[in-house]
């Protein structure tokens, strides 16, 4: 992961929380408050970005957590972070108090303010935050594939296929993930959850059963970190997995249907050894 990828989600994505939060704010300040009011929010999401991310690594290691789809991770990650980084938090209301009083109502005061007005306030600042740090999250990891929050070890293991009569007994099932390829290994996702493999120009479209995910690699070397028997080549730049396939599309063009309905073409030159193989290929 560039250096360059790690600065723009550490600071783009706080930048657009923040920008959300003084905004939802802003009806009610002073127009000379609302660009100090910006940077206080920008004060408590850069680092709490940071802490939200780090929270969510370690929550997806936790025993009960490592299963939880990545939406209500996310969630629950960022609340969870939102009580770590509190002492930080008080930090800054006491900055905004000695530096722009006039936004002290904003911040501090809060030993003021009934059960019910911090329920709104802590409502209004942090709900739409979690919402656009999930959906922030989402669209970095479907694009650059950064962050990642489960390694190899912690992504939940998919039962592997079931084994059917008519499979060739030529392709056997797939090895355990202690065969894991280097590239699956850096994209944080398990051999068995790999359903195929797309070449884009230098990079590779990772199409696992989380949704895909793209990451800087050969599309030849990773073909030869396979290991023997996981799957098959179907096309110049497509490499499909032994059970992963939904059904074979025998239209005007051959194509492999995935389960999320991602067509995967095939090449003149693989439609023979697709037809010879597609009880192996299809996931039944």
């Amino acid at each position: 992961m560039s250096l360059g990828t790690l600065l723009l989600f550490f600071l783009v994505a706080p930048s657009i929380v923040a920008t959300m939060q003084t905004s939802l704010q802003a009806p009610v300040m002073d127009s000379a408050d609302i660009w100090p009011a910006l940077c206080f929010a920008l004060l408590f999401n850069v680092p709490g970005m940071f802490t939200a991310w780090l929270t969510t690594r370690v929550l997806a290691r936790v025993p009960g957590f490592r299963s939880l789809p990545l939406v209500p991770l996310l969630m629950v990650g960022f609340m969870l972070s939102l009580l770590i980084f509190r002492p930080y938090n008080q930090l800054v209301f006491e900055m905004v108090a000695l530096v722009a009083p006039q936004l002290s109502h904003f911040s501090g005061g809060l030993a003021e303010k009934t059960f019910w007005q911090h329920v709104e306030r802590f409502l209004l600042i942090n709900v739409p935050g979690m919402l656009t740090w999930t959906v922030l999250n989402l669209l970095f990891i479907e694009k650059l594939g950064f962050p990642v929050y489960r390694e190899t070890s912690s992504l939940p293991v998919a039962a592997p296929p079931s084994s059917s009569p008519s499979t060739p007994a030529a392709f056997p099932s797939a090895p355990s993930d202690a065969a894991c390829p280097e590239f699956c290994q850096a994209a944080g996702i398990l051999l068995d959850d790999l359903h195929a493999i797309s070449a884009e120009e230098h990079y590779l479209r990772l199409h696992t059963r989380f949704g895909s995910r793209m990451i800087r690699h050969s599309f030849r070397a990773a073909l030869a970190q396979m290991p023997p028997g996981t799957g098959l080549q179907v096309h110049r730049s497509h490499w499909v997995a032994f059970g992963k396939v939904h059904h074979v599309d025998s239209g005007k063009s051959l194509q492999l249907r995935l389960a999320d309905g991602t067509a995967i073409p095939v090449s003149s030159r693989y439609e023979q050894a697709i037809l010879l193989t597609s009880d192996a290929l299809t996931s039944g």
